[in-house]
C-alpha cells in the first residue's frame, strides 16, 4: 500500500474514532435523562447513538491495528490481539443492547426500565459490567505496553491507557457487590457501566488527533 492509501485510512480512522466519542456523552445524557422508568423513545434513541457509535469503534480499531501493523511488523500478533478483543467486546455491547432495546419493543408498548426488566435484562448485568470491563483491560493493557515498547505512538499516551486498564481492572469484581443502578461499585452501578465503560473513548479521541497530526510519521515520510 502507498502513502496516499495510507493516509486515507489514517484520515478515516481518526474522523470515525472522533465520532464514536462524540456518541458517547449524548447516550450518557440519555441514560440520566429520567429518575424513574424512561418512555420508549429514550430507550431507543440512546440504543441508536450507542450502535452508531459502537460501528465508529469498530472502523477506528480496524484502522489503529493497520497503522500499527505498518509502523513495525514485529507486533502484528500484538495488534490482532488487540483488534480480537474489541470485536468481541463490542459484540457483547450489541447483544446488551438488543437485549436493552427489546424490552420496549414488546407487543403491549410499554414503557419498563430497560435496565432492570423486560427481555432477558439481568443477563446484561455482566455484559455491561465486568464482562465489558475485562475485555477493555485487556485491549488497552495490550496497547499500553505495545506503545511503551515500540513508541509507535506517545509515551505518555501508553501510560494513559495502561491507567485505563487498571481502572477497568478494578471494577471487574464488581458483580459482587450487588445490582443497585444508583450505587457506584455495584454489578451495574453508575460508576461501573458510565464511568469505567466511557474511559476508553477518551482514549480513542486521544489517539484520534495524534494520528492526524503525526500522519507524516506513520506514512515513514
Amino acid at each position: 500500500m502507498n502513502n496516499k492509501d495510507l493516509e486515507k485510512i489514517i484520515t478515516i480512522t481518526s474522523i470515525f474514532g472522533i465520532i464514536a466519542f462524540i456518541t458517547v456523552p449524548i447516550s450518557v445524557m440519555l441514560y440520566f435523562m429520567y429518575g424513574g422508568v424512561p418512555p420508549i423513545w429514550n430507550v431507543l434513541l440512546r440504543t441508536l447513538f450507542s450502535m452508531i457509535g459502537l460501528v465508529s469503534v469498530l472502523i477506528f480499531f480496524s484502522g489503529f491495528q493497520y497503522v500499527i501493523k505498518s509502523f513495525n511488523k514485529n507486533y502484528e500478533w500484538v495488534a490482532t490481539l488487540i483488534y480480537s478483543n474489541v470485536c468481541i467486546y463490542l459484540t457483547t455491547n450489541f447483544v446488551a443492547h438488543s437485549l436493552e432495546a427489546g424490552s420496549v419493543l414488546n407487543p403491549k408498548g410499554v414503557a419498563v426500565d430497560a435496565t432492570q426488566d423486560g427481555i432477558l435484562a439481568q443477563g446484561n448485568y455482566l455484559l455491561y459490567g465486568s464482562i465489558g470491563r475485562i475485555l477493555t483491560a485487556t485491549y488497552m493493557m495490550a496497547i499500553g505496553i505495545l506503545t511503551i515498547r515500540t513508541r509507535v505512538f506517545p509515551l505518555w499516551s501508553g501510560w494513559v491507557a495502561i491507567i485505563i486498564a487498571m481502572i477497568n481492572i478494578a471494577f471487574i469484581p464488581s458483580m459482587f457487590f450487588g445490582t443497585n443502578t444508583g450505587d457506584f461499585y455495584s454489578a451495574v452501578g453508575w460508576g461501573n457501566s458510565a464511568f469505567a465503560a466511557s474511559l476508553y473513548a477518551f482514549y480513542v479521541l486521544i489517539m484520534s488527533i495524534i494520528m492526524l497530526k503525526n500522519k507524516r510519521k506513520y506514512m515513514g515520510v
